[in-house]
């Protein structure tokens, strides 16, 4: 070893980035090795102690501190010098392996040494343990086979007695080598390496967006765990005979199968996979240090693709970027300008890692990374067994490493225990060995349909979750139900409206005299009949009239535009029109019947003799097109009748019951307020829409006690709650027609006897799925399906989801719909043969919702596909983060939009209305957004939290009560200047001035954010040094980010040294000092826009995205 080396050197990139993530989590050993062998006879000390000696003053990384330097830190190898081996001879009755823990997971001192520590556990076993533990900024794998193979050969020398033979040629140090690549890179190499990945990664996803068992942490924690596998050998040689067929290689076929994994459980199309490479050079593949590189493998999965064509593709890119290995990935992630956020690693958060060793133990140290017991390496004449220590770490949120080993390949699962379960990782090990079975036993399938779920996941998810069998008569139409039950109970009450109330005889006497003469004006099966009419009780007569005739009635709210009910009648073509006295006719050539008020006329024809097929439709529902135009869905008579039966059977409704109906008739869950009473002995009452839009008017209906049931959408459940509602114990509450905010159902709960959460289209008859709501935390999940019903989560090939993975809700059942009225070519898009259940000649309809399985069978809804949208080259689901922003105290409601300002980059913004008073311009309102963005960025990441929030005082709604984001109004633009507010006190002043310096001499306000000033995590870290230096504390480096502001680093600062004074004369800490009051905190949005994260690299904002601290 060249004497030169033993002084200081800068940081190589890579040791850059660990030092980063070193400060971040001082005590965390995500960035430590650990090497844990027990022997099968005695060591000996001496001979050790001199064998570790001679190990660590040949590798000058071993000896290796990181001091700091004039602010900078740097690598300082020692001179070469004596090395102690700590011996441990426990008392009977220790426990080893927690004394084995406990010494692994000591934290280093990095700037004072060592980082390499050796200890020798003897606690009367055969042979002692032998502990390596040795700090990532110095070592790699490949450097631990050095490591490993030079320690018994010294070992074994010093035994005999003899010199430990020099290697002919000087093994280099690795600083020496570090120069030579800055030199490397610093050339025309490094200017191709930097085109290449620029135009390898142009577009490709920079997050990856895995379901996860618990929302992200707003900053990482490098906790972890290790689910452990083995493939037989079977399947391993399967996959070795697949990889020399397709003329590719072992490490492709893993790779392929672990990205269409992760593809199927993200539904991304793209996902990057980082995967170590050793990073040396010819002349370093003997030198000890910190050379790994982690090189980003793009995949790109086409679900149609064959498996074979797939892995063509594949080596391919994989060869390319191991020829391009060399460029570090702080490189790569400062040339990309990822977005940066603190909760995940930037640019790759998944690492694949095929180990193959070199040299006579090669095998054993394959056993020894992935904890074979049967592995052994050598040392001298013992064989060292390894002896598995707990990995409680993990730099990354999945980490796969495969190695082989003998007949068999054997696996690890790293994962970041914050986001998963050990349950959820060992379902995730599985699934890989599903899908490596079916990938070598069809490479020619394609690649969307391979299946991951073995045969009890799959049958769980797609048939026990789904048995929902219910008897009922497709045959025994609404029509009918109603009359046998006039015949049970003809006096008992069964309409009430504002016009009038009908018992069940006079409902059934006036809906057969109508029914008489729209039979007579051309009604009957395979017709439409318009129904204009205001809300009353002559609309159930009427709805019930159409029915019996056979024909399907078409709701036509008076209060929707002209234009828009124009065309209603222009595209069902109804054979006639019933309309009432006092609204307007919406076509005048259509033929009308004016529907007098129901009497109470004992005149009764009795019903139409009419055969009534099931499939025929019952009525016709428009919903809004995605391209403006709506859509008339007809809705047979048999999932009418299968609808109601499974209402029936969920909510025992019956005799007694009665039903306040608020909903607009236009709305199909209106079905449910107007007809499950009249099918099931028990009543409606109907409100006018004046009623229905007023909480105080719907909380005096709610009073006396005559009302049972309740549906509603949020909204409305809104204004009943707002308006002062509480005693609700006699009342079931449905809430459907959108999302159920969390903290909505909270409040629900705490009044209502009953809270049930309904989800379903109108294409499927009205609700799907149900849950009864518990007013718990978290999503409220909407439930299981009901009655006759399957609900699916499939992927992009219509492949089942596994539990817990977002995938779009498929429906199917005796409630899907005919179709579009007259929309064949969306009927057939929408509408699907069902390649899953029972019923020949089956259907699914594809919702466009996204959802996901709970581990229980429970359904959370995520929102809508077309609520997805890309910011940034991110995905965001806009109902997560509205979602979020609902949770929080004093927030009423929530839409998120991107906002493109003067055609520049877009920007998320939020609306928000208050569940107070103060109008939406209130000053309060600015500081209550940034308290806001603040609290949802502890369970968004940054990218996610709106830039721009806008108070109204309502959000724009729909005639069915929905939010209309059209109506959104654009934000308004803020101004860009800039005040800088002085530094107050000396310590705010020494602080400016040192940030200022970092900065290039920029001016530094006392709550001045600093990343928005052109701060980075370098700029970061080399300020918790001059910190240190300047005023002899140390401040954490995460506070820096929590806060960055100079009021915020003189209060810590302070704070830091009255407690270090105060630790010294015994005394307990004072408060912080005068002179810096607290700052503002800075949101996450601040923190993750411009936080170089774990793979390193200093992150300058550009102009553009910087934005004053006033806008909210």
């Amino acid at each position: 070893m060249p004497d030169s080396e033993s002084r200081d050197h800068p940081l190589a990139p890579n040791q850059q980035a660990m030092f980063f993530l070193h400060q971040l989590a001082p005590a965390s050993t995500a960035f430590t090795i650990v090497v844990a062998a027990r022997s099968d006879g005695p060591l000996q000390p001496e001979p050790l102690r001199q064998a570790v000696t001679g190990l660590v003053n040949h590798h000058p990384a071993l000896r290796t501190t990181f001091p700091s330097v004039d602010g900078d830190v740097v690598q300082r190898v020692a001179p070469p010098a004596p090395v102690d081996v700590t011996w441990h001879r426990p008392a009977a009755g220790t426990d080893t392996d927690r004394l084995v823990t406990s010494l692994a997971e000591r934290p280093f001192d990095l700037a004072t040494g060592p980082v390499l520590r050796v200890d020798v556990i003897d606690d009367g076993a055969a042979g002692p343990l032998l502990l390596l533990v040795v700090h990532h900024l110095v070592a790699d794998l490949w450097s631990m086979q050095i490591v490993a193979a030079e320690l018994g050969e010294r070992y074994a020398a010093a035994l005999a007695g003899t010199a430990w033979p020099t290697p002919v040629r000087p093994v280099p140090g690795f600083p020496q080598l570090a120069a030579d690549q800055h030199l490397r890179l610093a050339g025309a190499r490094g200017t191709e390496l930097r085109e290449f990945w620029r135009a390898e990664l142009h577009g490709a996803p920079t997050t990856l967006d895995l379901p996860t068992d618990r929302p992200r942490p707003p900053v990482r924690q490098f906790g972890g765990d290790t689910a452990r596998f083995s493939l037989d050998p079977q399947l391993t040689a399967a996959l070795r005979g697949l990889a020399e067929r397709t003329g590719t290689t072992l490490y492709t076929v893993l790779l392929a199968a672990y990205q269409i994994l992760l593809h199927r459980h993200t539904g991304q199309p793209e996902v990057l996979v980082g995967s170590p490479v050793h990073g040396r050079r010819a002349g370093g593949l003997r030198t000890v240090g910190f050379f790994v590189n982690t090189v980003v493998m793009r995949g790109r999965i086409v679900a149609g693709e064959p498996g074979t064509a797939l892995l063509a593709r594949l080596h391919a890119t994989t060869r390319a970027a191991l020829r391009h290995a060399e460029l570090p990935l702080t490189e790569v992630v400062r040339g990309l300008r990822v977005p940066r956020d603190p909760s995940r690693a930037p640019l790759v958060q998944a690492l694949f890692n095929l180990m193959r060793p070199v040299g006579p133990q090669a095998t054993a140290l394959a056993g020894f990374a992935t904890g074979v017991p049967a592995t052994a390496l050598s040392m001298g004449p013992h064989r060292m067994t390894p002896v598995p220590v707990a990995q409680r770490h993990s730099q990354l949120d999945l980490t796969l490493t495969v190695a082989e080993v003998g007949d068999r390949l054997h696996g690890q699962l790293q994962y970041d225990t914050a986001l998963f379960d050990r349950s959820t990782a060992d379902r995730f090990t599985a699934r890989l060995r599903t899908l490596l079975a079916a990938l070598a036993a069809e490479p020619d399938r394609p690649v969307g349909t391979l299946p991951m779920l073995d045969v009890a996941e799959r049958d769980t998810v797609l048939h026990a979750w789904n048995d929902t069998a219910m008897p009922f008569q497709p045959a025994d139409d609404l029509g009918g139900q109603v009359a046998r039950q006039a015949r049970r109970t003809p006096d008992a009450p069964a309409v009430r409206g504002p016009d009038v109330r009908l018992g069940y005889a006079e409902l059934d006497r006036a809906a057969n005299r109508l029914a008489h003469r729209l039979v007579a004006a051309g009604a009957g099966p395979g017709r439409i009949v318009g129904l204009h009419l205001e809300r009353g009780a002559a609309l159930v007569v009427a709805a019930l009239a159409v029915l019996r005739t056979g024909a399907a009635y078409l709701p036509l709210d008076p209060e929707l535009p002209a234009d828009r009910l124009a065309f209603m009648v222009a595209d069902a073509r109804p054979v006639v029109l019933l309309t009432d006295a006092e609204t307007a006719v919406p076509a005048a050539d259509l033929p009308t019947l004016r529907l007098p008020t129901p009497t109470a006329d004992p005149a009764d024809p009795g019903p139409p003799v009419v055969r009534i097929p099931p499939e025929s439709s019952a009525y016709v529902i428009y919903t809004s097109g995605s391209t403006g135009r709506p859509k008339g869905v007809a809705v047979p008579h048999r999932a009418l009748v299968n609808f109601l039966a499974a209402m029936r059977r969920l909510f025992d409704f019956g005799p007694g019951h009665r039903m306040l109906a608020v909903t607009t008739f236009s709305f199909d869950i209106a079905v449910l307020e107007l007809f499950l009473p009249l099918v099931t002995g028990g009543s409606t009452e109907i409100v006018t829409r004046d009623v229905a839009a007023d909480g105080h008017e719907l909380r005096r209906r709610l009073t006396d006690g005559a009302v049972t049931h309740l549906q509603a959408t949020p909204v409305t459940w809104q204004l009943l709650l707002d308006a002062g509602w509480r005693d609700g114990a006699a009342i079931t509450a449905l809430c459907g027609g959108e999302a159920m905010p969390a903290a909505l159902a909270a409040r629900l709960t705490g009044v209502a006897g009953q809270v049930w959460n309904m989800y379903g289209p109108t294409e499927t008859t009205i609700w799907s799925a149900a849950a009864r709501v518990d007013g718990g935390p978290g999503p409220v999940p909407i439930g299981r399906p009901v009655g006759n019903t399957q609900v699916y989560v499939l992927d992009a090939a219509m492949q089942p989801v596994p539990p817990g993975v977002v995938g779009e809700i498929y429906l199917g059942g005796a409630g899907v719909a005919h179709g579009y009225l007259h929309r064949p070519g969306l009927t057939a898009a929408r509408f699907l043969p069902d390649p899953y259940g029972a019923t020949p000649g089956g259907r699914l309809y594809r919702t466009g919702d996204l959802g996901r399985y709970r581990p229980d069978g429970q359904l959370d809804y995520l929102g809508r596909t077309d609520l997805q949208v890309k910011l940034n080259g991110l995905r965001i689901e806009l109902g997560e983060i509205e979602a979020a922003f609902e949770a929080q105290p004093g927030v009423r409601r929530a839409a998120v939009t991107v906002h493109r300002r003067d055609g520049r980059t877009p920007v998320l913004v939020g609306y928000l209305t208050a569940t107070t008073a103060p109008t939406a311009d209130d000053p309060t309102r600015q500081a209550d957004g940034a308290r806001l963005r603040s609290s949802v960025a502890r369970t968004l990441p940054g990218y996610m939290v709106p830039s721009t929030l806008v108070w109204l005082d309502e959000l724009p709604l729909t005639a069915n009560g929905k939010v209309d984001r059209a109506a959104l109004p654009a934000p308004e633009q803020a101004a860009t200047g800039r005040v800088v507010e002085p530094p107050a006190g000396p310590v705010e002043r020494d602080i400016a001035a040192l940030v200022g310096e970092l900065l290039g001499g920029v001016e530094v306000g006392r709550t001045d954010n600093l990343f928005e000033l052109g701060g980075d995590s370098l700029t970061m870290s080399r300020l918790v040094i001059r910190l240190r230096d300047s005023f002899g504390v140390a401040v954490p480096l995460h506070q820096l980010f929590d806060d960055p502001t100079v009021a915020r680093l003189a209060a810590l600062v302070s704070t830091a040294a009255d407690g270090a004074a105060s630790a010294a004369s015994g005394g307990p800490p004072p408060a912080a000092a005068g002179g810096s009051a607290p700052a503002p905190a800075v949101t996450r949005v601040d923190r993750s826009r411009y936080v170089a994260g774990r793979a390193g690299g200093a992150l300058r904002l550009p102009e553009s995205l910087r934005r004053p601290k006033h806008v909210d």
